[in-house]
C-alpha cells in the first residue's frame, strides 16, 4: 500500500464572538492541507455553541469567522454550509482590518518566522436579522444565481459554460469535500 504525503499548510484561523463591548478572541491552529470536516465541525460548533452560551440575548449576537483568503481556505464554503440546522444566518463579510485590533499580530505555527500579511475575509453570523449592518457588509457576487458558489465561478454567459464548469474535476472535487461536510453533519445531528 502506498503513502501520500501531504504538504502542510500552517495558518492561525481566528474565529470571534462580539458581545456588546466583550471581545472574545479564540485562534485555531490549522494544519490541514484541504478542507477537513474536522475544522468544519469545529467552526461549525463554535457558531452553535457560541449563540447559545457565549453571546448576550439582548445584545447583536454577531459572531465573526476570520480566515485567509487564499486556498485552500477559500475553498471551505464558510458562508455556504457552516452554519447548516443552526439558528445564526450568514449576514455578509467584509475585509480583515487588523488596525481595528490594536496589538493583534499575525501569526502562525513557527512563531518565529516571517508571516506573510495575506489578506483576510471576515465572515458574519447572526441569529438577528442586523439590518444596521448591511452598509459593512457585502455579499459576494457568487453567491448569486448563475454562479457556483462551491467554486466561486461565474456569472455564466452560456448553458454550455455552465454545463463545462459542473463536469470539470476541480468542480466536483469541490462537490466531494461539500458531501464529505453534509455526511458529517447529518450524522452529528442524527446522534444528538
Amino acid at each position: 500500500m502506498r503513502r501520500r504525503t501531504f504538504r502542510i499548510v500552517r495558518h492561525i484561523l481566528t474565529v470571534r464572538c462580539v458581545d456588546h463591548l466583550h471581545l472574545k478572541i479564540y485562534q485555531i491552529t490549522v494544519q490541514k492541507a484541504r478542507f477537513d470536516p474536522v475544522i468544519a465541525a469545529l467552526l461549525h460548533q463554535f457558531i452553535k455553541y457560541a449563540n447559545k452560551f457565549a453571546l448576550n440575548t439582548q445584545g447583536a449576537g454577531l459572531c465573526f469567522i476570520t480566515s485567509k483568503d487564499v486556498k485552500p481556505y477559500r475553498e471551505w464554503n464558510i458562508e455556504g454550509s457552516f452554519n447548516t440546522h443552526l439558528n445564526a444566518h450568514y449576514q455578509g463579510q467584509m475585509p480583515f482590518d487588523i488596525s481595528h485590533f490594536s496589538g493583534y499580530k499575525i501569526r502562525n505555527v513557527d512563531r518565529d518566522k516571517h508571516v506573510k500579511d495575506t489578506s483576510g475575509i471576515t465572515y458574519v453570523f447572526s441569529e438577528k436579522p442586523l439590518p444596521e449592518l448591511a452598509s459593512l457588509l457585502t455579499l459576494p457576487a457568487y453567491l448569486s444565481d448563475n454562479y457556483c458558489s462551491l467554486c466561486r465561478v461565474g456569472p455564466f454567459l452560456a448553458y454550455e459554460d455552465k454545463s463545462k464548469h459542473f463536469a470539470a474535476k476541480k468542480h466536483l472535487q469541490m462537490i466531494k469535500l461539500e458531501q464529505d461536510w453534509q455526511q458529517w453533519l447529518t450524522a452529528f445531528y442524527k446522534s444528538s
